[in-house]
């Protein structure tokens, strides 16, 4: 039972570190100048060195929780991991994954700081027992001595400190526990670096979405934004952008493969699969969303809108990088009254009134979201989440119902 609680832990941390990690990079990660790593590199060296805190962080706890079924006393430390009475000792326990991982440098500090403490060290390395790990742990105690021949340390495998702490039979439940370790962590998190769920779990998310972004009850978050002062939308033109939205299977396009599906599926799966943990940051969610609302504005804007005028500036292909393309900007193109022809000719004379309640509803969120989203204690009211959500979700509909769509429009949107 505990070794089973062990892996599923270890297994869950490791998707949500993963995932986390790559997503953060998406948001927050600048670029050097002068680099000869790839973004994959970097990102796949980030995902490593948080793999190993949290498989660090997952072994204290596994030997915590062992104590307490062998009625083991152990005290947590702040300078080593941990501290446990071994042969009448009072002896400092501190997990590290490889030897490799101590520079001169590093491995000098380490041995100073042990030595201050007057304490006894076992250190423990969490790789698998064989020729060429007994051979690395000699090679450290070598290194170590000839650095500061005070210290008093030792130096075992996870393996044999479970075996000299509680015996040779646990020892066996934890290497039979072991078994096929590598397969299920592989089938959890071996998908390619960029990826922030398999490809089985993206088609089953994708399945999830298009029968949950169909029957979404868009009717209620109108209603509830009707509580609040603004524009109106009156309800025949809510039913031909809702209907257009549905029986042109437009929802699709928040499936697909354009940039702005992409980042709405990246908060979906943070969402579904992480929304209830009490430390995920959900920065990361809000972010998702509110990035692919601007991304779907400037697609459709780079569809529809070449030879017309963003901010005084001509819509050119050559041209698209010097563009201003913050939301506010795409916001004000589609209430401009010449792109008034961007709109379903369906809604006769109250497509202005269209025009100006989506404007309406792109600034409420903006303002309400966007420009705001950074604020934690708003963050990590789930409340808060649940809005930026569905209003989110609403606002899609907004936008792909009341634009004039051409099928060839939609298969480009869907990239």
């Amino acid at each position: 039972m505990i070794y089973a609680e062990f892996k599923k832990r270890l297994l869950d941390e490791l998707e949500r570190e993963r995932d986390m990690t790559i997503v953060r990079e998406r948001i927050n990660a600048p670029e050097a100048l002068f680099d000869i790593k790839s973004t994959n590199d970097k990102l796949y060296i980030k995902i490593l060195r948080n793999f190993e805190m949290t498989i660090l962080r997952n072994v204290d706890r596994l030997i915590v929780n062992l104590c307490k079924a062998h009625n083991t006393n152990i005290s947590i430390e702040n300078l080593f991991d941990m501290t446990i009475n071994i042969n009448g000792r009072s002896t400092a326990l501190d997990f590290k994954t490889s030897p490799s991982g101590f520079d001169s440098g590093k491995l000098k500090a380490y041995l100073n700081r042990q030595e201050e403490t007057g304490q006894p060290l076992l250190i423990v390395f969490l790789l698998k027992d064989s020729v060429a790990a007994q051979e690395s742990l000699r090679n450290f105690t070598l290194r170590a001595q000839k650095f500061n021949p005070r210290v008093n340390i030792e130096v075992l495998l996870f393996e044999e400190l479970i075996e000299m702490l509680f015996g040779y039979e646990e020892k066996l439940k934890f290497l039979n526990s072991m078994n096929g370790f590598r397969e299920e962590m592989h089938e959890v998190i071996g998908y390619q670096i960029t990826e922030i769920c398999s490809s089985k779990n993206r088609l089953i998310l994708r399945e999830n979405l298009l029968s949950e972004l169909e029957s979404f009850d868009y009717s209620a978050v109108k209603d509830e934004k009707s509580l609040c002062a603004g524009a109106e939308l009156d309800d025949n033109s809510f039913r031909e952008i809702l209907n257009s939205f549905r029986d042109k299977k437009l929802y699709k396009l928040l499936v697909g493969n354009g940039d702005f599906a992409e980042s709405f599926i990246t908060s979906e799966w943070l969402y579904k699969k992480y929304f209830t943990l009490k430390d995920l940051d959900n920065t990361f969610i809000v972010s998702g969303y509110l990035k692919s609302i601007e991304q779907l504005l400037w697609d459709v804007i780079r569809l529809l809108g070449n030879g017309r005028k963003l901010k005084n500036k001509i819509i050119a292909e050559e041209n698209y990088d010097s563009l201003n393309k913050a939301l506010g900007s795409l916001e004000q193109f589609f209430a401009e009254p010449e792109n008034l022809d961007l709109f379903r000719d369906v809604f006769g004379d109250n497509k202005e009134f269209v025009v100006i309640y989506l404007k309406s509803q792109i600034s409420d969120w903006r303002r309400k979201y966007r420009n705001g989203y950074l604020h934690k204690e708003k963050l990590n009211d789930k409340n808060t989440i649940e809005s930026v959500r569905k209003e989110t979700i609403y606002l899609y509909m907004l936008i792909l119902g009341s634009i004039e769509l051409s099928e060839e429009h939609a298969v480009s949107l869907m990239g």
